[in-house]
């Protein structure tokens, strides 16, 4: 992990969990203004000689709101 020493905020993450089967990953993140967090930019994997990179971007945010009632009243029997 790369790590900011000012603000501790992960700024790229790289996997290496070596043997021939699986691939090296990293992942770079940048800060959003919008939604005040890192998000992550791109990921980078590496198999067998070759690259594949994904890029996101556009993210927003979703929200869920529930409601629970305790106690409410008894239905008929």
């Amino acid at each position: 992990m790369w790590i900011e020493e000012s603000s501790g905020r992960v700024v790229k993450t790289e996997l290496i969990p070596g043997g021939r089967s699986f691939p090296d990953i990293v992942t770079s993140f940048t800060f959003d203004a919008a939604l005040q967090l890192d998000v992550p930019v791109e990921m980078r994997e590496s198999y067998g000689g070759m690259t594949g990179v994904a890029s996101y971007g556009r993210f927003r945010r979703f929200g869920v709101q529930t409601e629970e009632r305790i106690g409410g009243p008894k239905s008929p029997q």
